[in-house]
């Protein structure tokens, strides 16, 4: 046992030098990664950004040349078990995030198998513990004896950490709801019915901009983030108003702020049937008010809003939705 453990602890600790190392000379990226996960305040990232690589260079050496070795093993393991909570967290929320692991070098976004993956490497921890433990002792009736002893420290700080995480988490997601809540409660800062919409710019197709003036009789806008829980539920609704009042008279179209690239990944694992674009344009940003979402415009050819909903369509929403486009259906005809 001796040869492959001496195999798996050197692999190991490698990792760890790479991961730091990739994650040092690119430190741009590695702040724009942990910037994204939205886990900690801002005033700690730059900290991080600096401290983290340094740490897994440093635990990586130590396990390599078995210096402080058990607390190097249970510090990495506390570090991977705080890294499984934060992936967990936007796996559940079903954010497009990428890892970060191993700095700007792999483009991968976060996944089930970067979910396991540090199960694995959290499993190599206990194994080295144990294996270390059990090597020291020279009587067998003490092995299980010795193998709890071995993997209650580490487990009880993971178990902390990780619900610690959880905890920052939830505390930074509440305190960023209630601030919505707040700005939402001013009606000055959300377009309702009667207020004027102002014409913007979106990508159109193949990546050329093109402006939206409302020229037709009516115009249903869908604005989402990509990354939003709350609006992907709204896609099956927006989809539904989409196949049923497709028609000259009524433009129907999605604009999300986000990139051409996550807009196209949305498309790519979701079914998205309306016509769905990128805007950057400050102008529509700024107006329309886009830090809100979901929202449900509808605007008449005079740029003027006649219905306006923001989150996910009730039930009572989408009739009093559908009773106006009915009845501008019969305007048409």
């Amino acid at each position: 046992m001796k040869l492959p453990t001496l195999f798996i602890r050197i692999c190991f600790g490698i990792i760890f030098i790479v991961s730091g190392f990739l994650k040092l000379i690119d430190l741009k990226s590695f702040s724009l990664a942990v910037k994204d996960f939205n886990l900690v305040p801002d005033v700690l990232i730059l900290p991080i950004v600096y401290i983290l690589p340094s740490i897994e260079i440093c635990f990586g050496f130590f396990i390599i040349f078995k210096y402080k070795y058990y607390f190097s093993l249970v510090s990495i393991s506390i570090l991977l078990y705080i890294f499984c909570a934060a992936i967990i967290l936007k796996l559940l929320n079903h954010e497009e995030l990428l890892c970060g692991c191993f700095g700007n070098y792999f483009d991968n976004k976060i996944s089930s198998f970067t979910l396991y993956r540090n199960i694995l490497f959290i499993l190599i921890c206990y194994y080295l513990i144990i294996y270390e433990n059990l090597s020291k002792s020279n009587r067998p009736i003490l092995y299980f004896n010795n193998i709890l002893k071995s993997v209650k420290i580490p487990t009880f700080y993971s178990f902390i950490a990780f619900f610690i995480i959880i905890e920052m988490s939830l505390f930074i997601q509440n305190r960023e709801l209630k601030m919505q809540i707040n700005e939402l409660t001013k009606n000055e800062l959300i377009l309702n019915k009667g207020d004027h919409a102002i014409p913007f710019s979106y990508y159109g197709k193949n990546n050329f901009i093109s402006d939206i003036h409302f020229t037709t009789p009516h115009t249903l806008i869908f604005i989402f983030f990509t990354s939003c829980v709350s609006c992907i539920n709204n896609l099956k609704i927006w989809n539904e108003v989409y196949l049923e009042y497709k028609s000259d008279d009524i433009n129907i179209l999605g604009i999300t702020t986000d990139s051409l690239k996550k807009l196209n990944l949305l498309k790519k694992n979701t079914q998205v049937l309306f016509p769905s674009y990128s805007s950057d344009d400050s102008t529509f940003i700024k107006i329309y008010k886009t830090q809100f979402v979901p929202q449900t415009l509808l605007i008449n050819s005079s740029g003027i809003i006649e219905k306006s909903y923001i989150g996910t369509l009730n039930l009572y929403q989408l009739y009093s939705l559908k009773k106006r486009l009915n009845f501008i259906d019969r305007e048409e005809l």
